[in-house]
């Protein structure tokens, strides 16, 4: 039996700065990030980016990193479905 599996690519713009820098007068471009949503909010999406694959099958995967977007920043989103 073929295993579905499921990841995300989010087109968003990030609005971070520096007070060390003149704020930018051209609104920022855009960021591509795609990973596993580990959880979605009505706020925010939380995208896995790295996790710890376990070969052996034994234990599932471990999250080690990835971003919290809010929804108000996201532009496009593209949820992808494969089988393995």
């Amino acid at each position: 039996m073929k295993k579905r599996s499921q990841f995300t690519i989010i087109f968003w713009r990030d609005a971070g700065f520096s007070y060390k820098k003149t704020l930018p007068k051209d609104r920022p471009g855009l960021q591509v990030t795609f990973g596993v949503v580990v959880n979605e909010t009505e706020d925010f999406v939380n995208l896995a980016t790295n996790l710890d694959y376990d070969e052996t099958g034994e234990k599932s995967s471990e999250v080690v990193d990835g971003f919290l977007i809010p929804k108000n920043v996201i532009v496009k989103r593209e949820d992808i479905t494969y089988e393995k």
